[in-house]
């Protein structure tokens, strides 16, 4: 719902939606909000980026894209630029924090970003990690704008991604620092991330 970003989003960053999808989770955020402010309900509102992780093999882009066709033998793909830094968030960590978002009646009635690791890393980089990891080769194809048209046709998750690829042609960077001091937590790293969520896909051997 932020719409295109130059710099970090925070949960101060103004909604400016330019996709279908942004402009519904505004208009579901903003209805949220509007009952938080009256009493209504209590709640939050949390957020994160392009998650990866063990539970994440069907809509998690990273590992649909990635690490299942790395274990495939298929060479990753990714949207536009490999090589732009972007901010993921690890499914495990989304597990362990949302439970603290609930217990804390002090942290109620907002917006909060999900624990993510930084520096954010690049799609290049976490091929070159999982490539280690599984002793294979590191390759990668990217998709640019016209191909996700046409993949569109034939995939639904792909027929999505077309309004949204400017999340992937610029640096995407999630700062989820409120909740990082709020709760001293720190988000697994990316390495770690990556070893965890093969070894669910793959076995204990990877």
């Amino acid at each position: 719902m932020y719409g295109p970003v130059d710099g970090p989003m925070t949960e101060d960053t103004p909604h400016r939606p330019t996709s279908e999808k942004g402009r519904v989770r505004e208009q579901v955020v903003n209805t949220l909000l509007e009952a938080f402010s009256a009493g209504t309900v209590r709640g939050v509102v949390a957020r994160s980026a392009d998650f990866y992780g063990p539970g994440a093999d069907g809509n998690g882009i990273p590992n649909m894209l990635v690490l299942q066709r790395m274990l495939a033998g298929k060479a990753a793909q990714w949207i536009v630029s490999a090589d732009q830094p972007h901010s993921l968030t690890y499914s495990t960590d989304c597990g362990r924090a949302l439970p603290l978002l609930v217990a804390d009646e002090s942290a109620h009635n907002r917006v909060w970003h999900l624990p993510t690791a930084h520096p954010p890393i690049t799609i290049r980089r976490m091929v070159e990690i999982a490539a280690d990891i599984l002793g294979a080769a590191g390759k990668i194809q990217t998709m640019p704008r016209w191909m996700l048209r046409v993949g569109g046709l034939f995939d639904r998750t792909i027929r999505e991604l077309p309004e949204m690829a400017y999340q992937y042609d610029r640096p995407y960077l999630f700062d989820s620092t409120a909740f990082e001091e709020h709760f001293a937590f720190a988000p697994t790293s990316y390495e770690q991330g990556i070893r965890e969520t093969i070894a669910s896909m793959h076995g204990p051997e990877a």
